[in-house]
């Protein structure tokens, strides 16, 4: 395997040109750039598992980016790769009754905000399928002191307002290569997590910064 800058350096490089190809909107350049992405973390996988073989200790494997799965994600990934090893993949899939467990894609955004300082800033709220959010259009109001036995003399008086939450998909395909189907679910979860982790972080800064409004978010450079 290439030596660690060499690495770094071919990452970054992929990852512009992935970045470009997002700010570009070219349907065709995305999946082009998506796929040499994808492969070149493939490769670093592959590579690092050969070296993991030995490694049985969770705390080393944890260590060096493998992390121990839960009941649920291990179903999952197990039933994917057995789905995309039967001489169907494609109606295998369609047919496959999970979807990506929440923890998976709850690591995958704890990842993005640590290498990108721009996501860190914000605050995000995982809201699931919610298309109203309900909250307390009043400032905090303090109680009011006074004898134990004194009439009740403060009111709170507040209101409840409604937040329309009009919903977009931020959505991205994962290629995956039969060798690393052999790898097992962990190895595929930290792939699967670097692939949408990279993908997705650069979607929002640029819907973040640039956005349009159309059918995602409206941009901290646009004039509204």
């Amino acid at each position: 395997m290439d030596n660690l800058d060499a690495i770094a350096e071919e990452k970054a490089k992929l990852a512009g040109e992935l970045g470009e190809a997002i700010t570009g909107e070219d349907e065709k350049k995305i999946e082009m750039a998506l796929v040499a992405f994808a492969s070149h973390i493939e490769k670093c996988v592959l590579a690092e598992h050969e070296g993991l073989i030995s490694a049985r200790d969770t705390s080393i494997l944890a260590g060096r980016g493998v992390q121990q799965l839960t009941a649920e994600e291990t179903s999952y990934y197990s039933k994917a790769i057995k789905a995309m090893k039967s001489g169907n993949p494609k109606m295998e899939l369609q047919n496959l009754d999970v979807a990506l467990p929440e923890t998976v894609l709850n690591r995958v955004f704890e990842d993005l905000t640590v290498a990108h300082p721009l996501l860190d800033a914000i605050s995000f709220t995982n809201t699931t399928a919610l298309t109203e959010w309900l909250y307390n259009a009043h400032e905090t109001q303090l109680a009011k002191w006074g004898k134990l036995c004194a009439d009740i003399i403060k009111e709170i008086t507040s209101g409840f307002k409604t937040l329309n939450m009009t919903l977009y998909k931020l959505s991205a395909f994962v290629p995956v290569c039969n060798a690393m189907l052999d790898l097992g679910p962990a190895c595929l979860d930290r792939y699967v997590r670097v692939i949408l982790a990279e993908a997705i972080a650069l979607a929002l800064e640029e819907a973040i910064i640039c956005g349009t409004g159309n059918e995602q978010p409206i941009g901290m450079n646009r004039d509204v």
